[in-house]
């Protein structure tokens, strides 16, 4: 989910013989094609705390976190159900 609506910036698209659109999102390489509440509520200043909190190897641990962890988010219309926000993805886990 925290892919959703980014591509590839017209430069690096380019290499990869695509095509670009929309906005900077502050993410190198990257541009925000629409927006992206997941995305947005990690930009947030809560989110940008946890980092200084953890310490000195803050930024790698939520680097890790991220791509490492599952996380998710409650679906409002689906009791119970949840969306896989980042991490590796559960659908092709081993079982």
């Amino acid at each position: 989910m925290l892919c959703h609506g980014l591509q590839r910036t017209k430069a690096t698209f380019q290499q990869a013989g695509g095509i670009s659109g929309g906005g900077g999102c502050g993410i190198p390489g990257l541009v925000s094609v629409f927006p992206n509440e997941y995305v947005e509520a990690m930009k947030s200043p809560a989110w940008a705390e946890i980092p200084r909190l953890l310490g000195d190897s803050g930024d790698q641990l939520m680097i890790d976190l991220i791509l490492r962890c599952g996380l998710f988010a409650p679906v409002a219309s689906i009791e119970g159900g949840h969306y896989q926000i980042s991490g590796p993805s559960f659908a092709y886990a081993h079982k």
